[in-house]
């Protein structure tokens, strides 16, 4: 399982992660969008988007994680909606 993390706004990180088998032709993956605003706890957040199309790179896989990320935090996007649909 490879990582990417990308920092949102301060104290605000999405991690993308995708598995990563030498024998994958295709990737998909989840984010974990931590939270550490609020000094007194930290709160950390799965979100699993469905593939229309797995990506065809683990690098692709990450950047269309992170924009899933950014979208869920900006309310364009919730657990389950499509990603990479061409």
């Amino acid at each position: 399982m490879k990582s990417q993390l990308s920092e949102y706004k301060p104290g605000i990180e999405i991690h993308a992660n995708v598995s990563n088998h030498p024998e994958q032709a295709t990737f998909t993956g989840w984010i974990v969008i931590t939270d550490r605003t609020k000094s007194d706890q930290v709160r950390d957040s799965r979100v699993t988007p469905r593939w229309a199309t797995p990506a065809k790179t683990h690098e692709e896989a990450c950047r269309i994680l992170i924009q899933f990320g950014r979208d869920v935090l900006e309310g364009r996007a919730t657990g389950g909606d499509f990603v990479n649909n061409g």
